[in-house]
Parts: structure tokens; sequence; C-alpha cells
């Protein structure tokens, strides 16, 4: 029988069948291949008596074993990304706190129960084109000011 053949039934399974399926497989495969002895192991397959050739059996144990000896799926590599909405804030509290410096962010977020480095602050700064705390006060603007004053000067005024 050939191999397209054998494997063709699994295409029209359900998700959850095909992985039964799937599993009995390897459980029949991990049985046939212990029989196997390691110095002729196709003549010792040609012995038993299966649906498929030996060397279809073979080409299945060595997936299996490729996929067990596989951890790329379960740790990717590096640090695992920013959360969304955290780095929102950090980018809010950059715009309405020019004079502020990463650490005093950092303070600021440990201070809400969040958890983040100096610099990861200043790897979204520089990502969203924001320029250093010295330089970003330098460049306050009276509308700027105002926005960041509208409550006090309100109180005051009134």
């Amino acid at each position: 029988m050939a191999d397209s053949d054998a494997s063709s039934p699994e295409r029209t399974l359900e998700p959850s069948a095909k992985r039964l399926a799937d599993a009995r497989r390897e459980e029949r495969l991990r049985q046939d291949v212990g029989l196997v002895h390691h110095a002729r192991p196709r003549q010792r397959l040609g012995q038993i008596t299966t649906l498929v050739t030996p060397d279809t059996l073979l080409r299945w144990f060595r997936v299996l074993v490729a996929k067990k000896w596989t951890f790329a799926k379960t740790n990717p590599p590096g640090r695992p990304p920013v959360d969304p909405e955290l780095e929102k804030l950090v980018l809010k509290m950059i715009q309405e706190n020019p004079t502020w410096g990463s650490n005093r962010i950092v303070g600021a977020l440990d201070n809400l129960g969040y958890a983040l480095s100096d610099s990861a602050v200043d790897n979204i700064r520089r990502r969203n084109g924001f320029d250093p705390a010295p330089v970003r006060c330098k460049n306050t603007t009276w509308r700027r000011f105002l926005q960041a004053h509208s409550e006090t000067l309100k109180v005051s005024a009134g």
C-alpha cells in the first residue's frame, strides 16, 4: 500500500480524532520498532507483517524522534514582549511628563504595581521617536505647558 493511501483517511478526521489516530499510530510504531534489531532494521522489519513498507515505518520513527527532541515551539528565544497596554501607559507618561526620565517613570509604574526596567522604558521611548528627558524638557512650548498645568491654573483662577 502506498504512503499517501495510508495517510489519506486521516485527512477527513476531525482534529481531536486525528490526534487520537496519531497517538495510536505512534504507540503501534513504538511497539513495532521496539522489536527491531539495531544491526539489521530493514531485514527485521520485513519479517513483521504491517500495512506499510519498512521504509515508511523507519521514516515515521525518525519523525517521532525528531518531534521528541524539538524544543523550539515550547521555549521561544528572547525576552517576552512588553504588554501593549503597559507600553501605551509608558508613552502617556512620557508625553504628559516631559521632564521625567526613565528611572522616574519606572518608579511611578512601580507605585502602580507594574514591574518594568529603565532600559525597557528607554527602548519604548526610542521605538516611538521620543527624545531623552533632558532634550524633551528643553522643547516645552507654551501650549504643552498650559496643557500640563491646566488643573492648577483653573484652581488658582477660580
